[in-house]
Protein backbone atom coordinates (compact mmCIF):
# COMPACT_ATOMS: atom_id res chain seq x y z
CA UNK A 1 0.00 0.00 0.00
CA UNK A 2 1.69 2.90 -1.29
CA UNK A 3 2.00 5.91 1.10
CA UNK A 4 0.73 9.43 -0.61
CA UNK A 5 2.60 12.62 -0.34
CA UNK A 6 0.03 14.45 1.36
CA UNK A 7 0.48 12.02 4.13
CA UNK A 8 4.42 12.23 4.67
CA UNK A 9 3.85 16.05 4.57
CA UNK A 10 1.38 15.90 7.46
CA UNK A 11 4.25 13.40 9.29
CA UNK A 12 6.78 15.78 8.24
CA UNK A 13 5.40 18.48 10.02
CA UNK A 14 3.97 16.86 12.87
CA UNK A 15 7.37 15.81 13.58
CA UNK A 16 8.67 19.41 12.96
CA UNK A 17 6.01 20.80 15.68
CA UNK A 18 7.15 17.93 18.16
CA UNK A 19 11.04 18.92 17.69
CA UNK A 20 10.19 22.37 18.43
CA UNK A 21 8.16 22.07 21.51
CA UNK A 22 10.96 19.78 22.40
CA UNK A 23 13.57 22.79 21.91
CA UNK A 24 11.05 25.00 23.52
CA UNK A 25 10.43 23.23 26.29
CA UNK A 26 14.18 22.80 27.05
CA UNK A 27 15.15 26.38 27.20
CA UNK A 28 12.39 26.73 29.25
CA UNK A 29 13.27 24.24 32.11
CA UNK A 30 17.36 25.99 31.56
CA UNK A 31 16.16 29.10 32.47
CA UNK A 32 13.98 27.76 35.57
CA UNK A 33 16.82 26.15 36.54
CA UNK A 34 19.34 28.86 36.79
CA UNK A 35 16.99 30.85 38.41
CA UNK A 36 16.18 28.03 40.85
CA UNK A 37 19.91 28.25 42.01
CA UNK A 38 20.42 31.76 42.52
CA UNK A 39 20.07 33.93 45.92
CA UNK A 40 16.53 35.67 45.74
CA UNK A 41 16.14 38.30 48.47
CA UNK A 42 12.83 40.74 48.98
CA UNK A 43 14.02 43.71 50.99
CA UNK A 44 11.67 46.10 51.81
CA UNK A 45 13.11 49.33 53.68
CA UNK A 46 9.70 50.48 56.25
CA UNK A 47 9.14 53.68 58.70
CA UNK A 48 7.81 52.37 61.97
CA UNK A 49 6.36 54.29 65.08
CA UNK A 50 8.16 53.28 68.18
CA UNK A 51 5.89 52.35 71.44
CA UNK A 52 7.41 53.85 73.90
CA UNK A 53 6.39 56.79 75.49
CA UNK A 54 8.52 59.98 74.44
CA UNK A 55 10.20 60.27 77.51
CA UNK A 56 13.97 60.71 78.70
CA UNK A 57 16.12 61.55 75.54
CA UNK A 58 13.35 60.75 73.02
CA UNK A 59 11.46 63.83 73.68
CA UNK A 60 10.73 64.90 70.09
CA UNK A 61 7.87 63.51 68.12
CA UNK A 62 10.57 62.96 65.46
CA UNK A 63 12.49 60.52 67.48
CA UNK A 64 9.51 58.13 67.81
CA UNK A 65 9.80 57.46 63.87
CA UNK A 66 12.36 54.86 62.80
CA UNK A 67 13.66 53.45 60.07
CA UNK A 68 13.24 48.88 59.74
CA UNK A 69 14.48 47.00 56.99
CA UNK A 70 12.60 43.34 56.07
CA UNK A 71 14.67 40.36 54.38
CA UNK A 72 12.77 37.51 52.69
CA UNK A 73 14.59 34.86 51.30
CA UNK A 74 12.54 34.19 48.05
CA UNK A 75 15.12 31.33 47.22
CA UNK A 76 14.57 27.78 47.54
CA UNK A 77 17.37 27.17 49.87
CA UNK A 78 18.00 28.61 53.03
CA UNK A 79 20.94 31.72 53.56
CA UNK A 80 22.88 33.31 55.59
CA UNK A 81 22.01 36.93 56.20
CA UNK A 82 26.13 38.45 57.45
CA UNK A 83 24.99 42.18 56.92
CA UNK A 84 21.98 44.36 56.59
CA UNK A 85 22.31 48.05 56.13
CA UNK A 86 21.43 51.24 53.79
CA UNK A 87 23.19 52.20 50.95
CA UNK A 88 24.58 56.15 50.48
CA UNK A 89 24.36 56.90 46.75
CA UNK A 90 25.95 55.29 43.99
CA UNK A 91 29.37 55.51 45.52
CA UNK A 92 28.48 52.74 47.49
CA UNK A 93 29.43 53.30 51.18
CA UNK A 94 26.83 52.18 53.01
CA UNK A 95 25.72 52.38 56.95
CA UNK A 96 25.66 49.30 58.18
CA UNK A 97 22.68 47.94 60.64
CA UNK A 98 24.41 48.44 64.60
CA UNK A 99 22.22 47.24 67.52
CA UNK A 100 23.78 49.85 69.82
CA UNK A 101 22.95 53.08 69.81
CA UNK A 102 26.74 54.24 70.14
CA UNK A 103 27.26 52.92 66.56
CA UNK A 104 29.47 49.99 67.35
CA UNK A 105 28.57 46.69 65.40
CA UNK A 106 26.49 44.63 67.80
CA UNK A 107 27.90 40.91 68.19
CA UNK A 108 24.97 39.08 67.24
CA UNK A 109 25.59 36.34 64.75
CA UNK A 110 24.58 35.74 61.40
CA UNK A 111 20.71 35.30 60.78
CA UNK A 112 19.80 31.53 59.14
CA UNK A 113 16.81 32.02 56.39
CA UNK A 114 15.12 28.94 55.79
CA UNK A 115 13.17 29.51 52.46
CA UNK A 116 10.28 32.00 52.32
CA UNK A 117 11.33 33.00 55.90
CA UNK A 118 11.75 36.81 56.69
CA UNK A 119 13.35 38.73 59.40
CA UNK A 120 13.20 42.26 60.29
CA UNK A 121 15.99 44.69 62.06
CA UNK A 122 15.39 48.28 63.43
CA UNK A 123 17.55 50.95 63.85
CA UNK A 124 18.29 52.66 66.16
CA UNK A 125 16.41 56.55 66.50
CA UNK A 126 19.47 57.77 66.10
CA UNK A 127 19.79 56.73 62.53
CA UNK A 128 17.70 60.37 62.06
CA UNK A 129 21.07 62.02 62.87
CA UNK A 130 23.68 59.70 61.25
CA UNK A 131 25.68 62.19 58.45
CA UNK A 132 25.41 60.14 55.41
CA UNK A 133 21.41 59.39 55.42
CA UNK A 134 21.15 62.48 53.28
CA UNK A 135 22.07 60.74 50.21
CA UNK A 136 20.57 57.70 51.05
CA UNK A 137 19.37 55.10 48.04
CA UNK A 138 18.45 52.49 48.88
CA UNK A 139 18.65 49.38 51.48
CA UNK A 140 21.03 46.23 51.27
CA UNK A 141 21.35 42.70 52.35
CA UNK A 142 25.04 40.53 52.31
CA UNK A 143 24.99 36.95 52.11
CA UNK A 144 27.59 34.68 53.80
CA UNK A 145 28.80 33.63 49.62
CA UNK A 146 29.37 37.67 48.84
CA UNK A 147 26.12 38.35 47.49
CA UNK A 148 24.32 41.33 47.85
CA UNK A 149 20.91 42.24 47.06
CA UNK A 150 19.29 46.15 47.23
CA UNK A 151 15.91 47.33 47.34
CA UNK A 152 14.12 50.62 47.80
CA UNK A 153 10.53 51.94 48.89
CA UNK A 154 8.56 55.33 49.04
CA UNK A 155 8.72 54.72 52.84
CA UNK A 156 12.40 54.96 52.59
CA UNK A 157 12.49 57.74 50.07
CA UNK A 158 9.94 59.90 52.41
CA UNK A 159 12.21 58.78 56.11
CA UNK A 160 15.16 60.45 53.83
CA UNK A 161 13.37 63.23 52.36
CA UNK A 162 11.77 64.25 55.92
CA UNK A 163 15.63 64.22 57.57
CA UNK A 164 16.76 66.23 55.46
CA UNK A 165 14.16 68.62 56.02
CA UNK A 166 14.60 68.06 60.16
CA UNK A 167 18.50 69.17 59.22
CA UNK A 168 18.06 72.34 57.77
CA UNK A 169 15.73 73.44 60.40
CA UNK A 170 17.93 72.41 62.77
CA UNK A 171 21.15 73.97 60.91
CA UNK A 172 18.90 77.35 60.52
CA UNK A 173 17.54 77.01 64.33
CA UNK A 174 21.78 76.96 65.64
Amino acid sequence: MPVEESEIAVITWLFYGLAMLGAVLGVYNLIVQLLRDRVRLKIVPEVHTNTFPPIGPFREVEELIGLSIEVTNLSTFPVTITAIGLRHGWRGSIIEYSKSLDGKRSDEPPRHLAPRESMRIYFSAGIRRHPELRGVKSAFAMTACGSIRYGTSPALAAYVKRARRIDKSSVEVA
